[in-house]
């Protein structure tokens, strides 16, 4: 199921399996691999080819730490291992199971409807608008339109998938930083990072990519006097903000974002998604707007300290935003006792379903990964430094890594081929349309 891939389409984070893949790099590759995991800042630079090979990983990877190390993965795994083994019984519920799967699945594909990209470069549009529309089959969306002059040029709709590929892709280019900053030549260094300057440009440009690059877009819009490496690592902040909060956390945030819209019918109907677990992008969307507008309405020196805040800990000004701002007293960053037991206890829940090892995968990534995620993105962090599941090179053999979860992957694709192959199916023939509270419905309201 190769719902993401990295932009020039080299691999994939497999949903079903939580594998990485490799689709051009095969197993003679594997000695360049080996030295992009193994390498470390401080160490002898790596050649340029390495370091792709690197940035490539880092990319994937953040996707399978998304996946297994958020509350929005956990909810993934959930819905998806549920619908499958009711699917797997034959039971009569499988049908309902399915629906709720889709409130997942339709998130991720509502892209590939909405997306209207037009033939001018995104980086002649002058002005960046954002409006609600209804769809039938996928609820209410947030879309981005691409304005030059009073002409719409692009229209994208921001979706989970690019609150995925924003924080994916900040990790990538983290990683390519990383690298060339370690180049002991000044002249070498600076070259290095002029080109990787040019490649997200280009990246932001590529009109067949705007949907992977809606939130990297809006960021860099507000955030314009940002250096690309904080730029990159406020976006990774603002994802994993979005992708960890609770539902209770998720509920609190919806009503200052229900309030900031101009079309009321419609902004209700989409806080309401938020209400019940949905819609994280607009989390995202919505927090570099008030941060940029919570920092425009402070006194200059004030500024100054809130700005470097969020240049050094993104983590903590997000917070701080909300709690001054809004008065939204989400849990203090590092102390949050209630999302680790819901945490816990949705690990527990996904245990019971065995025709996927989720529940293990998830709660081994989660004990050693979430903490360190909390304060620094996955593209700075050495692959020493995470518990992974084992890639696989297009011709099969696995990529390991140095603190491996205990999974060989190759066997246990082998061992659930079955399995995978009925989820991929359904996942292929399903419509992914979202039930959804149709905006204008009546409320009723309990006092």
């Amino acid at each position: 199921m190769q719902l993401l891939a990295t932009p020039d389409h080299e691999a994939h984070f497999d949903f079903c399996s939580n594998i990485i893949q490799m689709k051009v790099y095969d197993s003679t590759y594997r000695d360049a691999f080996e030295r992009a995991i193994s390498w470390e800042p401080g160490s002898d630079p790596l050649k340029h080819r390495d370091a792709e090979f690197r940035a490539l990983l880092k990319h994937e990877v953040t996707h399978f730490l998304d996946a297994t190390t958020t509350a929005w993965g956990r909810q993934f795994a959930f819905r998806k291992l549920r619908f499958l083994d009711l699917l797997l019984q034959g039971n009569s519920e499988v049908a309902a199971a399915r629906e709720v799967f889709s409130l997942e699945s339709g998130e991720l594909e509502l892209h590939s409807s909405l997306v209207r990209p037009g033939n001018t470069p995104p980086a002649y549009c002058e002005t960046i608008q954002n409006n609600l529309v209804h769809s039938s089959q996928f609820g209410v969306c947030l879309l981005l339109h691409y304005l030059k002059g009073s002409t719409i040029e692009h229209t994208v709709p921001v979706s989970v998938l690019s609150l995925l590929e924003a924080n994916a892709t900040a990790s990538e280019f983290l990683s390519l930083l990383q690298c060339a900053n370690e180049q002991p030549d000044t002249v070498d260094r600076r070259l290095s990072i002029e080109d990787i300057h040019r490649r997200f440009d280009n990246l932001l440009n590529d009109r067949g990519r705007l949907e992977y690059a809606a939130l990297l877009h809006v960021t860099r819009v507000h955030f314009s006097d940002f250096e690309l490496h904080d730029l990159l690592v406020l976006v990774a902040g603002l994802a994993r903000f979005a992708l960890d909060l609770t539902d209770m956390e998720l509920a609190m945030l919806a009503n200052p974002i229900e309030d900031s819209f101009r079309n009321k019918a419609l902004g209700r109907a989409l806080a309401m998604e938020l209400r019940r677990g949905s819609q994280r992008q607009l989390v995202f969307f919505k927090s570099v707007l008030f941060l940029y507008g919570w920092l425009k309405q402070l006194n200059s020196s004030k500024r100054e300290t809130c700005l470097e805040v969020v240049r050094t800990t993104p983590e903590v000004a997000i917070r701080r935003m909300w709690s001054e701002a809004f008065n939204m007293q989400i849990d203090d960053y590092g102390q949050e006792p209630l999302a680790d037991a819901l945490a816990v206890y949705s690990e527990e829940l996904l245990a019971q379903y065995t025709s996927l090892a989720d529940g293990r995968i998830l709660a081994e990534s989660r004990a050693h990964n979430a903490t360190q995620l909390k304060s620094s993105s996955a593209g700075l962090l050495s692959f020493c430094d995470l518990r992974l599941l084992d890639g696989l090179f297009s011709d099969g053999p696995p990529i390991r890594f140095p603190n491996r979860i205990d999974i060989e992957t190759a066997d246990y694709v082998d061992a659930h081929l079955m399995v995978l192959s009925k989820l991929d199916s359904e996942y292929r023939s399903m419509s992914h349309a979202r039930f959804h509270i149709p905006p204008g419905t009546p409320q009723i309201h309990v006092l």
